[in-house]
């Protein structure tokens, strides 16, 4: 998990687990001055976990750290993390869809650029999935308990629907 880098600058990088748990101390922070019901909490807490997911992609970061060669071919990062998101509809939000599109598209379209052949691409998001099954997923389920999630069942042959319901 601490391998993949989510910001650069100069000499100083931040890694994704470290950027992400910065972003949750900023919005418990964030809570102790704004009302929040239970189901917005949670909707906020799961868009800061998942919003920069996707930064573990090979492209991703071969990009931030200027590797030779670039990668030609790039899924935006947004879009990657609202597809592994996805994976999260059942069972724990199918008696409230309104609410996980809502989490999805906040988490899709934090950056605004969907410049990626999507179909062009399916080798780069099989790859991606493969990283969050092995790298990242047992700290997503870790960061997840306390909302009472105990599953991200990521089906490779499920990516194209998961993609479809993203856009």
């Amino acid at each position: 998990m601490n391998q993949y880098i989510a910001k650069l600058s100069g000499n100083n990088q931040q890694t994704l687990q470290e950027h992400t748990e910065k972003l949750l101390e900023n919005f418990e922070i964030l809570k102790k001055y704004i009302q929040l019901d239970k189901e917005t909490e949670k909707a906020v807490y799961l868009a800061c976990l998942f919003h920069d997911i996707g930064k573990a992609s090979k492209e991703f970061q071969a990009k931030i750290t200027k590797q030779k060669p670039q990668p030609k071919q790039e899924i935006p990062h947004n879009l990657l993390s609202a597809i592994i998101f996805y994976f999260l509809r059942n069972p724990y939000y199918k008696d409230n869809k309104r609410l996980f599109e809502k989490i999805q598209y906040a988490i899709a379209y934090h950056h605004d650029r969907y410049d990626a052949d999507i179909d062009k691409s399916k080798p780069i998001l099989e790859d991606f999935a493969i990283r969050v099954e092995n790298d990242l997923k047992d700290w997503i389920l870790e960061k997840l308990k306390n909302l009472e999630i105990t599953q991200l069942n990521i089906n490779k042959e499920k990516l194209s629907i998961a993609i479809n319901f993203c856009y």
